[in-house]
């Protein structure tokens, strides 16, 4: 975090934090875990801005754009990285 912040902020950029989780693996009977969904997703979500809040604290001036996703990480950031290609971003 502190090399993703500290580059931003030397070269004037927007910074985009991504948090990824995944659902917990279960077998069997597991439409219990449904309705916990959006309270899952609501906790990932504190957890990204717990972690991030210092680094927006000590660095007020990096723009930072966050996103919080349930999927495997490497996908979720491939995924990220191709949208800003395509926008022409990179």
């Amino acid at each position: 975090m502190e090399y993703a912040f500290e580059e931003a902020a030397r070269r004037g950029a927007r910074l985009h934090a991504i948090h990824t989780w995944q659902m917990p693996v279960v077998g069997q009977g597991a439409t219990f875990y449904a309705p916990l969904v959006e309270e899952i997703f609501a906790a990932e979500e504190r957890v990204a801005a717990d972690t991030l809040t210092p680094w927006r604290e000590k660095y007020p001036q990096v723009e930072v754009e966050e996103t919080v996703v349930c999927g495997h990480p490497v996908a979720v950031v491939c995924e990220a990285v191709a949208v800003v290609r395509a926008r022409g971003e990179a």
